[in-house]
């Protein structure tokens, strides 16, 4: 699976870099044109007789606009118009026969206007000839001379380019289904293994020894949950559909979770992890979980580098009119990284974290993810990631961020859902009878009645028969999908159209969420998730 996924990434690499080599070339091409256009007063020279593209000269009287004539064309209009330069001389509105009717639409529209403002302008058009379509990006330049006007049009095939857009358009489509099959290949049983680890977890509690084992399980789940996460994200920013999930949330929660999430990481090297914040509890608005994965990053990557002593996680914060400005930092003790290997990290001429195998003074995290995604990642919340490294302070992984104030009490929720949530009715909509057992067990432990259901179909008609509070719907279904089925009860005629739908799927790409909210969900709850995951969504529906 992941060759083939190297492979199709290696393929589209080599469109994408055949794409920019046609598009420089065109460039050339227009530069060369330009050039030559500027050597002509008032008209084309025998320089463009045979040039790559077509070339074309009309006028026309300002006293008779009916008057067109052609006073010049390139070999090109064989090819590209289908009639020859004599055959356009005696009749010039031949030119415009091989456009599609649309094109030639907007190309007169344009020729209109430009006679009147006399301003220059382009615009794509196709054209038919007989060995197919072709494509041309059209300039034209009007002037005036002598009472006529003097149309000069430009043409240069950009038919290569267009097609190795939309191969790259199809990798592209391509790419983005083969990563949904495997995000939910993966996330299904890693979400099988979090949940009954957790459930352990709750039946273990006083036994020392089986609850660090079961810590070490969660520890591991969560780590493949980021692993995931990292390759759909790099995913995403290269085909240029990364969008940000915002919420309000503590950061000061936030930053707690993940102290003691990697405080046993860097105890089991025989490290410390040092911890100061200094954030007040307020909530901001931001996408959380892009900056807890940002930030677990650089404490991995951290924690990997220091051989002994200690990594400093430390957070400042100041409150500015509506926005909660915070510098966080994480300092390594490992080697001290040159200026220059950094550089070259997030410019990308090193990919990896271990950027010169070679060279001992460098990063030597291998298998990591990759810095400048984190910095992208960073940069797409309105932060910056800074990286500096000398022999008295350590490297300092520096991340500054600017956080607009919700305005909301961090507790409110939790309070308004204890008030709430006392007893809810909850149907939980999964084929897997696993997923459907493990996620009831648990909403059973904390109070409320469950009910469940296997497939869409069957969820509709629970849905209308038990009038449900929450619905934890799967996305992926055999016979009606998840969608089709949040569809189906959104349009019912009675109460239970107004439940709080959850989408729960191991396909985490930004069109899936666009799709589930299409479909009338409410929140969406991405495999594996933690019992927090599940009570923080719970939290939402009691605050909505």
């Amino acid at each position: 699976m992941f060759e083939k996924l190297m492979k199709s990434k290696s393929n589209q690499d080599k469109l994408i870099n055949k794409i920019h080599e046609l598009e420089a070339h065109a460039q050339r091409q227009s530069e060369i044109i330009q050039h030559l256009q500027s050597q002509v007063s008032g008209g084309f020279s025998a320089d463009f007789k045979d040039f790559p593209g077509l070339a074309l000269k009309t006028s026309f009287s300002v006293s008779n606009a009916k008057e067109l004539k052609l006073e010049f064309a390139s070999s090109g209009a064989i090819k590209y118009l289908k009639a020859t330069p004599q055959m356009l001389r005696e009749s010039p509105p031949l030119a415009l026969d091989a456009l599609t009717q649309e094109h030639r639409t907007r190309l007169i529209r344009k020729l209109v206007l430009s006679t009147h403002n006399l301003q220059p302008f382009s615009l794509e058009v196709s054209c038919r000839s007989d060995v197919g379509t072709h494509w041309l990006n059209v300039s034209v330049n009007t002037s005036v001379m002598s009472g006529r006007v003097y149309w000069q049009f430009i043409a240069l095939d950009i038919t290569e380019i267009k097609r190795s857009k939309a191969l790259a358009l199809e990798s592209n489509e391509t790419k983005l289904l083969f990563m949904s099959k495997l995000s939910h290949t993966l996330r299904n049983p890693l979400n099988t293994i979090m949940g009954y680890a957790q459930l352990l977890r709750s039946s273990t509690e006083g036994e020392t020894a089986a609850e660090n084992d079961v810590e070490v399980i969660l520890q591991g789940c969560e780590r493949m949950d980021m692993i995931l996460n990292d390759l759909f994200d790099i995913t995403n920013l290269e085909l240029g559909v990364f969008e940000l999930n915002e919420k309000n949330f503590s950061l000061r929660d936030l930053l707690d979770s993940l102290t003691s999430s990697y405080a046993k990481q860097a105890e089991d090297k025989g490290i410390a992890l040092v911890y100061d914040a200094n954030v007040p509890l307020i909530q901001v608005r931001s996408d959380e979980q892009r900056i807890k994965q940002a930030l677990a990053n650089l404490l991995t990557i951290a924690i990997k580098r220091s051989p002994v002593g200690a990594v400093n996680f430390s957070c400042s914060s100041e409150l500015r009119e509506s926005s909660l400005h915070s510098t966080i930092s994480i300092v390594d003790s490992g080697e001290i990284v040159n200026a220059d290997a950094i550089e070259r990290i997030f410019d990308g001429r090193n990919s990896l974290l271990n950027a010169d195998q070679s060279n001992t003074n460098v990063f030597v995290t291998k298998g990591e993810s990759e810095l400048r995604v984190i910095k992208k990642i960073i940069e797409k919340l309105g932060g910056s990631l800074g990286i500096t490294s000398t022999p008295t302070q350590g490297t300092i992984f520096q991340v500054r961020i600017s956080l607009p104030v919700s305005g909301v009490d961090p507790n409110a929720i939790k309070q308004i859902q204890t008030e709430k949530q006392e007893a809810l009715k909850i149907l939980v909509v999964d084929d897997s009878i696993t997923n459907r057992r493990i996620l009831s067990t648990f909403l059973e432990q904390k109070g409320h009645f469950v009910s469940e259901s296997a497939n869409g179909a069957d969820a509709v008609q629970m849905a209308q028969k038990i009038i449900p509070d929450v619905i934890f719907m799967d996305l992926d279904m055999p016979g009606l999908s998840g969608l089709n089925a949040s569809v189906a009860i959104r349009n019912l005629d009675s109460i239970a159209r107004e439940a709080f739908i959850v989408a729960t799927t191991g396909q985490v790409f930004e069109r899936d969420k666009r799709d589930a909210k299409a479909a009338g969900m409410d929140d969406f709850l991405a495999k594996p998730y933690n019992f927090s995951k599940v009570n923080d969504v719970l939290c939402h529906f009691s605050y909505v």
